[in-house]
């Protein structure tokens, strides 16, 4: 019987629901992969008792997914000598979207395990050993059937078992010209290699329009979407402005330095959040017509083939040693789905190219640096278009602004919503310590959607020659 431990427990009160136990997964291995419950023995036989150990840390938890990472462990006792196998590691992710069907994580676990036969860093999927059965009896020649590689949890919820990649992430203002390189030429050949033919390997020979119609009834990034977000950011700004006025005004016998600092520190805040709001109304009137009909018929033109969609610095690995830095893997491909190549291209150029950040250090010098680094676009753009084998199309750059926009109003959604007037404000409960990054995220954004028309349309679209067409 496998020994489990685990780093799951945590305070009650910082528990998120729906959760998992160590002896919950634990009995999933042994029910579905009872393969890698085995020492890799090479041929060794071993007379002693055989002890296998499951250990279980949670590396990510949320309302989408839960990654786990399981350490798998062997050790023996032999002619009194201690014998220790190498471990080894895997991630079992956990779905908690529950609108996330069958069909729609298979879509992944195919994509994964064409590309790791197609020799990409990415993590390989660890099939179930009957399924992996049935692999080796056709000769390694029948494209697994990935549905049948998804179990599920004891609450119904679907999970899936992959290897675990080794390495880091880097940080925007600490990128290095060949980690840009690197992903930049990642990109290029992931849209290369699955333009035309889509996934055609073994016995599988999926086209291209059938793989479009996989996800085409999930919940799609459109303009129509954004713009009705974006009216609910608005909405929610302004209820963090009423509330901080609110709560301006019920503190207003505490000291006096200190009742100063907070309202010159929310009138900051305030003014910052006016700022960002008429950003959004002066560019919402590029896109504000498009319908989802429009944008069919204009993404139709455009390159398509499987991307990523996700592209940003936690999804990139590197690992180091003396000849370099190295991408190790790219991962978290559940948002992955056969579309327009532009879509990676623009969040290539937003998670990429930015080298900079807003601190207290630098806050007053804002105007003598940009977020945007001229290099960094320029080798990103270049390596990707060497590498895809041909620079933006006509179409492409018809529409750069448009998913430009779209992609900046993305991530200002994403975090106007993930923050709340309690994080954003100085309050009396928090003024000694008060966590100011959020403040400075917000300065962040307002930069970038003010470099967007001033530098990184005419860098993208001025200096992009054309010489492509489909």
């Amino acid at each position: 019987m496998p020994k489990n431990t685990s780093t799951e427990e945590t305070q009650d009160e910082e528990i998120v629901e729906p959760t998992w136990t160590s002896s919950q997964i634990v009995k999933l291995l042994q029910q579905n992969y009872p393969h890698i419950m085995q020492p890799p023995t090479n041929g060794i036989t071993f007379t002693g008792n055989l002890e296998c150990f499951v250990h279980c840390e949670e590396l990510t938890g949320g309302c989408e997914n839960d990654s786990v990472k399981v350490t798998i462990s062997f050790s023996t006792s032999t002619n009194d000598m201690n014998l220790h196998i190498p471990v080894q590691d895997y991630i079992f992710r956990i779905y908690n979207d529950s609108n996330k069907t069958r069909e729609y994580i298979s879509f992944e676990l195919n994509t994964l395990f064409f590309l790791t036969y197609a020799r990409f860093p990415v993590p390989y999927v660890i099939l179930p050993t009957e399924l992996l059965n049935k692999f080796i009896q056709s000769n390694y020649q029948t494209f697994p059937d990935m549905k049948e590689a998804i179990i599920e949890f004891d609450d119904g919820r679907f999970c899936t078992l992959c290897s675990f990649v080794s390495g880091k992430h880097t940080y925007k203002h600490l990128k290095k010209s060949t980690q840009i390189q690197q992903v930049a030429s990642f990109l290029g050949n992931l849209h290369k290699l699955t333009q035309f033919n889509g996934y055609s390997m073994f016995n599988l020979k999926t086209n291209p329009e059938e793989m479009m119609k996989i996800k085409e009834g999930e919940k799609k990034l459109t303009f129509v979407y954004m713009h009705e977000a974006m009216e609910d950011v608005i909405k929610h700004i302004n209820e963090m402005k009423e509330k901080s006025k609110s709560i301006t005004n019920e503190n207003n016998e505490i000291e006096k330095d200190k009742f100063e600092k907070m309202i010159h520190f929310n009138n900051k805040v305030n003014n910052a959040l006016d700022e960002l709001q008429l950003l959004f109304e002066k560019s919402k009137n590029a896109t504000s017509n498009i319908s989802e009909e429009e944008q069919y018929e204009m993404e139709k033109e455009l390159p398509h083939s499987i991307i990523h969609a996700d592209i940003h610095e936690s999804n990139v690995l590197f690992i180091e040693d003396e000849n370099g830095t190295h991408l190790s893997g790219v991962v978290d491909w559940d948002d992955c789905y056969y579309g327009c190549q532009l879509m990676d291209f623009v969040k290539g150029l937003y998670f990429w190219c930015i080298s900079a950040i807003i601190t207290p250090e630098n806050e007053h010098q804002q105007h003598h640096f940009d977020l945007f680094d001229n290099n960094l676009i320029e080798l990103f753009k270049t390596t990707y278009f060497s590498t895809r084998g041909y620079p933006l199309t006509i179409e492409e750059k018809k529409c750069f602004k448009f998913f430009a926009y779209l992609i900046y109003y993305a991530q200002i959604d994403y975090f106007i919503h993930c923050c709340s007037a309690e994080q954003l404000y100085l309050l009396p409960h928090h003024l000694e310590e008060h966590d100011s990054e959020p403040s400075f995220v917000l300065q962040w954004f307002i930069k970038m959607g003010k470099e967007l028309e001033g530098k990184l349309f005419s860098l993208i679209l001025d200096n992009t020659t054309t010489n492509h067409e489909q």
